[in-house]
Formats: structure tokens, C-alpha cells, sequence
């Protein structure tokens, strides 16, 4: 029939027409999408880079804050002989410290056996020194022990945790840095250690929503993820 052979003649030539326009239109269009991609991957990869960068220039100014503390001289007259000034001194040069960044929540002299001899915590309004009585024991701690280790100048720094108070981890969970540096006299002797917990909400401020950071309940145990939200 005159009808069939038209349609079959019509279907043949629209097959061939549809092959001929995806030979023509579909290589433009794959390589708009590689490069759409391609823009798409250069523009994380920069993003990541950024972040990164920004993220070590941060750390590298509080190994600088830590170093400066560790080397102060009345830090070091409170070990090696505490006195009543010296002691107030060197507590009002950490509550400054402390008041001046408002980026610490703690803020730590311990001795050669762990026993914290200043601590002053900060409550995310203003920086106080903590009453002796409250003073906690931390030679069993993983960032003191590793701390011991350095030589003068050198800088420990732990990776994203959640802080812990008396064997406990803080509730509201708390992420920090901690920054640590051994304290030495004039003669070379180790006389205690410098630690600064440095709050991660700082560094996740300074980032992007939507970039994501890895913490955990210890120095040692498994990583979790976290994110803005």
C-alpha cells in the first residue's frame, strides 16, 4: 500500500536524520560537559587549597603563641622556684593572654609532674584564673606525655578532640587544638610544659559552611565528621 511504503520510507529517512544530527551535536556537547567538569573540579581543588592554607597559617600563629608563653621568663622563674609575685605575674600575663585572643579555652602551666600550677579558662565572655582547690593532675595525658619528648622550641599540637575534664569528655561536647611546648630553665633542665586548648570553632568559623573537619574523643581513638550543621 502506497500509505505503508510512505511511512516506512518517512521512519527510514528520520532514523537517518537522527543519526546524522547526533553525529553532528553530540561531540559538542560531551566536551561542553568534560569542561563544564573540568571548571568544576578546578574550582575544589582551589577551594580545598585555600582552606588548607588558611587553615595552616592559623595553627602556625598559635605554635607561635605557645612558643612565646613557653619562653617568657617569669613562666619559667614560677618553675623553677614559685614565689607569691612571680605567680601573680605569670597568671596575669596568661588571663591577658587569654582576655586579648578570646580563641583559648584554656590556658595551662604544669609542672615536671603533670599537676597544673595555672590554669585559666575562658567561659566565652572573659578569662579568670582557676582557684587552686579545682587544679587537676595530667601526667597520664596523652598531649603531656608526648610533650616531654621535645626539645626547647618545639611545639606539640594534637590533633581536632573534644575536651576532657576529670577523665570525662566536656558535655556540651567542646572540639579543640591543644598546643603544647616544653618549659626549660637557663641551665637546659625541663621544668614543665605550656599548653594552650585552642577552640576549633574559631578555624570552622573562618571556613566555608560547607567545608567539613574531623575530631575525636582522644589523641588516639577513631576520627568522627562534622560539619556546620
Amino acid at each position: 500500500m502506497p500509505t505503508t511504503d510512505f511511512l516506512k520510507s518517512w521512519v527510514k529517512w528520520f532514523v537517518i536524520f537522527l543519526l546524522g544530527a547526533t553525529v553532528v551535536v553530540l561531540p559538542p556537547l560531551l566536551q561542553h560537559e568534560a569542561s563544564r567538569m573540568e571548571l568544576i573540579q578546578t574550582q575544589h581543588n582551589v577551594s580545598l587549597s585555600t582552606s588548607a592554607t588558611l587553615i595552616e597559617n592559623m595553627l602556625a600563629e598559635r605554635r607561635a603563641d605557645t612558643n612565646v608563653l613557653a619562653e617568657s621568663l617569669v613562666v619559667i622563674d614560677v618553675l623553677n622556684g614559685r614565689n607569691n609575685e612571680n605567680y601573680r605575674t605569670a597568671s596575669q600575663l596568661f588571663e591577658s593572654f587569654c582576655d586579648s585572643y578570646q580563641a583559648f579555652d584554656q590556658i595551662r602551666l604544669l609542672d615536671i609532674y603533670g599537676n597544673e600550677v595555672i590554669r585559666i579558662n575562658y567561659n566565652g565572655i572573659d578569662c579568670s584564673l582557676v582557684p587552686e582547690v579545682y587544679l587537676q593532675d595530667t601526667y597520664d595525658r596523652d598531649y603531656y606525655q608526648e610533650t616531654l619528648k621535645l626539645s626547647k622550641g618545639q611545639i606539640y599540637t594534637s590533633p581536632l578532640v573534644l575536651n576532657v575534664e576529670h577523665n570525662r569528655i566536656e558535655t556540651p561536647h567542646k572540639p579543640i587544638i591543644r598546643f603544647a611546648s616544653p618549659v626549660y630553665n637557663d641551665a637546659g633542665s625541663l621544668r614543665g610544659v605550656i599548653v594552650l586548648n585552642y577552640l576549633a570553632k574559631n578555624i570552622q568559623e573562618a571556613l566555608s559552611s560547607k567545608n567539613q573537619i574531623r575530631y575525636s574523643d582522644s589523641e588516639q581513638s577513631s576520627d568522627y565528621l562534622v560539619n556546620q550543621d
